[in-house]
C-alpha cells in the first residue's frame, strides 16, 4: 500500500513532464505528418490524394489538441488525447503499408518512427509503453498477413527484425530512464523530507535562540546591576541600569571608558584589576569603589570584572552594583549597635557608681548627725555633698541614656508641649536666634513621658544655640508620616507604621562626618573643656529609644544641622483591670509590733553604713551579703524579720530570685527594693512578684526612714542587733 501510494505521488510529480512531452509529440505530428506527403507524391503518386486526406486529418487532430490544451490545461486530458493520437497515426501508417507493398513497404520507417516517438517522447512507465507498442505492432502484423501481399519474405523478416530489435532497445532505454526518474524522485523526496526536518530543526533552533536572546535581554535590561562590556577602552552593550547609574544616555556611553567615572583615589586600584583580569584570565570583585556619575553625588559600588571574548577579541564584562544605601544602612546599624552597647555599659557604670555614692552619702550623714566636724569641716562636708549631688545627677542622665529609669508614659499632644518649651526658650535663647515653628494642625498623639519629651526638645535647642554664637534660625516642625516598606528599608531601625515626625534644624556651624558618627556617645563633646558633660545628646538618644522611636542626624560643615525624630503614634489600648496592690502596706501602717530589718546587699560599705544609720533610729538590723545568705538567715529568723531591704542587682542568685524564694517562705513578707540601676523589665518583674516599695540609690536616711516607718510602724525601745 505504501509503495502504491508512493507511485501515485511519483506520477503526480511527473504530470508536468508528461504534458510537456505530449505537447512535443502533438507538435511534431502537426509538422512532420503533412511534410511526409511529399514522399507520398514521389513514391506513390497514385495514392497521394488518399494519403494526403489521412495526413491532413491527423495534422488537424494534433493542432486541435494543442489548442484545447492551451485553454484547458488538464494533464489527464492531454494524456488520453496523446494516446489516441498515437493510435491514429500508427493505424494510418499501417493502412499505408498495406495499401502499398505490404511487408516490404517504405512506410516501415514511418511506423518505426512512431515507435521511436512513443518510447523517447512520452514519459510513461515501461509496461505502459510496451503495452501500447505491442498492441500497435500486433495490429500491424495482423493487417499485413491478412492482406496477403508479402512477396519478399526475406526482406519482410529483416525489416521486422530491425523494427523489433530497435523497439526493444528503445524499451530498455525507456525502462532505464524510468528507473532513473523514479530514483531521482525518491532522492528528491528524501531530500525534501530531510530539508523539511532541517528547516524544522533550524526553525526550532532559531526559536530557541530567539527565546534565549529575549530571556537574556529581559534579565539584563531589568537587572538592578549595571551590566556592560568594556571593549577597546569604551563602554559597549550597556543595559538601562548602566545609563541610570552613570548619568548618560546609552548611546552617549559609547564615548566613555568606565575608568572616566572612577574617582581619582580609586583609579589605580581599578586599573590594576584590569591588568590582573586580562593577564590571569580570572574574575575579580572590588568592594567599595567610589564613582562620580554625571550630575550626581559620589556613589559607592561593588565592581565585578569578568574576562570574555567578543568578536574574536578579548573584552571585559562589568557588573556594577550600587551599594551606597547598603553602606549607609550598615553604618547606621553599626552605630545603633554601638549605642546599645554603650547604653548597657552606662547602666552598669551607673549602678556601681550609685553604690559608691550611697556609701559616701551615708558617711556624710553620719558626720552631720554625730556632729563630728567643726565649722571648717562642716563647710568641707557641704562641698562634698554638692559634688555627690552633681555626680548623682550625672548617673541619672546615664540611666536615662541607657533607658534604665522608671518609665510611665501617657498620651500627649506633641504640638502643645513644643509650644510650652518654646515659651521657655524665648526667655533663655539670645534674641538674635529666631525660633520658627511649623506644626501640623491635625497632628496625632504619641505616648510619652511629658517631662522627658520636653527634655529632648530643650537639649536639641540648647545644642542649636551653642552652634549659632552669631545668631541664626532654629526651625521646629511636626508632621504625621506613614512609613512604608520602601522607606523602612532605607532607614535602619525604622519599622513600617504611622509616626509623628519631629524635626529640629539650625543654621549653625554644622559637623563633619567624623563628628557626626559620635554625637550620641556619652561624654563626647565638641565644646571647650568645662562647658558641658557630653551627656545632652546621649540622653536625647536614650529618651527617644525608650519611647520606641528612632533619631537621625544630618549635618554639613557651615550649613547647619538637622535632627529627625520618628515617634510611633499612640494606639488606643483596651482597659485592663489594675493589678491587685500589695495589701501588706496597709496592714503595716500603725503596726504595734515591729520586727527585724534584713538588709541584703553585695557591697560591704553599703551594708555597714545602712545598718549604722538604721540602728541609730532604734530598729533592729540583720545583714546579708548575698541572696543565698539572706535565705539562710530568713529560714532561721523568719518569724522575727518584718522587712527586707533588698538590692536587686547582685551576683550569685541575684535579687529577683532571692525575692521569689522569700515569697515562697513567707508570702506576706514586706520587701523594699533598693537599687542604683533597674530597668523597666526588672522593675515590672519585681512588682509582679509583690514588693512593698522601691527606693533609688543614692538615698539619704531621711528618704528611707519614712518608708520604713510606714511599713513597720514606730520602732520598739528595745534594739535588736544580730550579725
Amino acid at each position: 500500500m505504501t509503495s502504491f501510494t508512493n507511485m501515485e505521488k511519483f506520477w503526480e510529480s511527473q504530470q508536468n513532464l508528461i504534458r510537456q512531452r505530449f505537447r512535443l509529440f502533438a507538435g511534431l505530428g502537426a509538422v512532420l505528418v503533412p511534410l511526409f506527403s511529399l514522399v507520398d507524391y514521389f513514391y506513390y503518386p497514385q495514392h497521394w490524394k488518399d494519403f494526403l486526406l489521412i495526413r491532413s486529418f491527423i495534422t488537424l487532430y494534433c493542432v486541435i489538441i494543442l489548442i484545447i490544451d492551451r485553454s484547458r490545461p488538464d494533464a489527464r486530458f492531454i494524456s488520453w488525447a496523446g494516446i489516441i493520437g498515437y493510435y491514429l497515426t500508427g493505424t494510418s501508417i499501417i493502412w499505408m503499408i498495406v495499401a502499398t507493398e505490404g511487408a516490404i513497404s517504405q512506410y516501415y520507417a514511418g511506423l518505426l518512427l512512431v515507435f521511436v516517438g512513443i518510447c523517447t517522447v512520452i514519459p510513461l512507465d515501461t509496461w505502459r509503453i510496451a503495452f501500447h507498442v505491442g498492441a500497435l505492432y500486433l495490429l500491424f502484423v495482423a493487417a499485413v498477413f491478412l492482406a496477403g501481399n508479402c512477396n519478399n519474405y526475406k526482406l519482410c523478416v529483416i525489416n521486422n527484425v530491425f523494427m523489433v530489435t530497435t523497439t526493444l532497445v528503445l524499451l530498455i532505454a525507456v525502462h532505464s530512464n524510468f528507473k532513473t526518474r523514479l530514483r531521482e524522485y525518491n532522492y528528491r523526496r528524501e531530500l525534501d523530507r530531510t530539508s523539511a526536518k532541517l528547516h524544522q530543526y533550524t526553525d526550532l533552533l532559531e526559536s530557541r535562540v530567539a527565546e534565549s536572546e529575549a530571556n537574556y535581554a529581559t534579565l539584563v535590561n531589568n537587572a538592578e546591576e549595571a551590566i556592560f562590556v568594556l571593549e577597546d577602552d569604551v563602554i559597549t552593550f550597556p543595559n538601562p541600569s548602566t545609563a541610570n547609574l552613570l548619568g548618560h544616555d546609552r548611546r552617549e556611553l559609547g564615548c566613555f571608558n568606565f575608568i572616566d567615572f572612577v574617582v581619582p583615589e580609586h583609579r589605580e586600584q581599578v586599573l590594576d584589576a584590569y591588568l590582573e583580569v586580562a593577564g590571569w584570565n580570572k574574575t575579580i570583585t572590588l568592594d567599595a569603589i567610589k564613582i562620580s556619575p554625571a550630575d550626581k553625588d559620589i556613589r559607592v559600588v561593588m565592581l565585578t570584572i569578568v574576562p570574555v571574548e567578543l568578536r574574536g577579541r578579548k573584552a571585559l564584562l562589568h557588573f556594577v552594583r550600587d551599594i551606597t544605601e547598603r553602606q549607609r544602612l550598615e553604618a547606621e546599624l553599626l552605630q545603633a549597635q554601638k549605642m546599645e552597647a554603650i547604653g548597657t555599659l552606662a547602666g552598669g557604670i551607673a549602678h556601681d557608681f550609685n553604690n559608691v555614692l550611697q556609701i559616701i552619702t551615708g558617711y556624710i550623714q553620719l558626720l552631720e548627725i554625730r556632729q563630728l566636724c567643726n565649722d571648717e569641716g562642716q563647710r568641707l562636708v557641704k562641698n562634698i555633698k554638692k559634688a555627690v549631688d552633681r555626680a548623682s545627677h550625672i548617673t541619672r542622665q546615664l540611666l536615662m541614656y541607657s533607658r534604665k529609669t522608671d518609665f510611665n508614659p501617657v498620651p500627649i499632644d506633641v504640638n502643645e508641649h513644643i509650644v510650652t518649651v518654646c515659651r521657655l526658650l524665648e526667655r533663655t535663647i539670645p534674641r538674635m536666634i529666631s525660633i520658627n515653628l511649623h506644626l501640623q494642625g491635625d497632628l496625632k498623639r504619641i505616648e510619652a513621658e511629658p517631662i522627658q519629651f520636653e527634655q529632648v526638645i530643650m537639649n536639641l535647642a540648647v545644642n542649636a544655640r551653642d552652634a549659632m554664637p552669631d545668631g541664626g534660625r532654629l526651625d521646629i516642625s511636626t508632621e504625621n508620616i506613614h512609613v512604608d516598606k520602601s522607606m523602612a528599608r532605607k532607614h535602619a531601625g525604622l519599622n513600617r507604621g504611622d509616626y509623628v515626625l519631629l524635626k529640629v534644624s539650625d543654621t549653625g556651624t554644622g559637623m563633619d562626618e567624623k563628628t557626626l558618627r559620635r554625637i550620641f556617645e556619652p561624654f563626647f563633646s565638641t565644646k571647650e573643656e568645662g562647658k558641658g558633660t557630653g551627656l545632652g545628646l546621649a540622653m536625647v538618644y536614650g529618651i527617644v529609644k525608650k519611647h520606641g522611636g528612632v533619631i537621625y542626624c544630618s549635618s554639613t560643615p557651615g550649613h547647619g544641622t538637622s535632627f529627625s525624630i520618628f515617634l510611633p503614634v499612640y494606639q488606643e489600648k483596651p482597659e485592663k483591670e489594675a493589678p491587685e496592690e500589695y495589701e501588706a502596706k496597709e496592714r503595716a501602717i500603725g503596726h504595734g509590733e515591729n520586727g527585724l530589718i534584713l538588709i541584703v546587699d553585695d557591697e560591704p560599705g553599703i551594708l555597714e553604713i545602712e545598718k549604722e544609720m538604721i540602728l541609730m533610729h532604734h530598729y533592729g538590723v540583720i545583714t546579708a551579703r548575698s541572696g543565698e545568705e539572706a535565705l539562710e538567715i530568713f529560714k532561721k529568723h523568719g518569724d522575727e524579720i518584718g522587712l527586707v531591704i533588698l538590692d536587686i542587682n547582685m551576683p550569685g542568685m541575684g535579687g529577683y530570685n532571692c525575692l521569689i524564694e522569700l515569697k515562697k517562705l513567707s508570702p506576706h513578707i514586706k520587701v523594699l527594693i533598693a537599687t542604683g540601676y533597674a530597668g523597666e523589665e526588672h522593675l515590672s518583674k519585681v512588682k509582679e512578684a509583690g514588693i512593698a516599695d522601691i527606693i533609688h540609690k543614692p538615698f539619704k536616711i531621711n528618704d528611707i526612714l519614712p518608708k520604713i516607718r510606714t511599713l513597720l510602724g514606730p520602732p520598739r525601745q528595745e534594739i535588736y542587733s544580730a550579725k
